[in-house]
């Protein structure tokens, strides 16, 4: 605990400091994997560790975002929900749970924030206890009072803009600033693996010779 108060108030990128507190935690509960999913009014964050390495921080898939959401709101405190149980394989902990895990619910100012997951145990051996349940819900409120420095807030808005920026350099000509292949291609995947799509069409223009000018310039 000691070691995770430092690296949340000390380290001066908050990215880096939360990484290191999800590995002080997974190294002393010995656990498989260690996540931490935030909300942000743009969309949920996170990042994660595990005995291969780092997930850096970064954009939350919509079913983390949508369990992250619900969890946080719904959990009174930390629990611990085993592998095979019907929290584990319904509802919101499912998205985590795929075996033993405690999740944490995290609040900033008494409003939810997001969630601490820790699951598994290295080698499977044994069993995450009931005793760790309250190690990790008082690593979820150090970590809901790191959030309430703002520190963290700012880190998250820099990685969503960037991640904005990114995107659109991925997926728009930076000369013309109109949408380019890659663009065309997600969107086409997107219309056509619709459950139901609605009417679609493409429209295909060509300028003759096109190629020369092209080429040339």
């Amino acid at each position: 605990l000691f070691k995770t108060t430092s690296a949340l108030h000390e380290n001066e990128n908050i990215d880096e400091g939360l990484l290191t507190v999800l590995e002080e935690v997974r190294q002393s509960l010995r656990s498989e994997f260690a996540q931490l999913v935030l909300l942000t009014p743009d969309g949920a964050v996170t990042c994660a560790v595990h005995p291969e390495g780092t997930r850096p921080m970064t954009a939350a898939p919509s079913a983390e975002d949508a369990a992250a959401q619900r969890l946080a709101i719904e959990l009174p405190g930390a629990v611990l929900v085993r592998a095979g149980t019907p929290a584990a394989t319904t509802g919101p902990s499912s998205v985590f749970a795929s075996q033993d895990a405690i999740i944490a619910p995290i609040t900033r100012s008494g409003e939810p924030a997001g969630v601490v997951v820790i699951a598994g145990r290295q080698g499977g051996s044994d069993q995450l206890a009931q005793g760790e349940v309250d190690l990790v819900d008082v690593l979820a409120k150090q970590i809901g009072v790191a959030l309430e420095k703002g520190f963290l807030e700012k880190s998250v808005r820099q990685l969503i803009e960037l991640e904005q920026q990114l995107t659109r350099q991925a997926y728009y000509d930076a000369v013309t600033g109109l949408a380019n292949r890659n663009f065309l291609n997600d969107e086409l995947q997107r219309l056509t693996t619709r459950p139901f799509p609605s009417s679609a069409a493409v429209l295909l223009i060509d300028l003759d010779d096109f190629k020369t000018v092209n080429d040339s310039l």
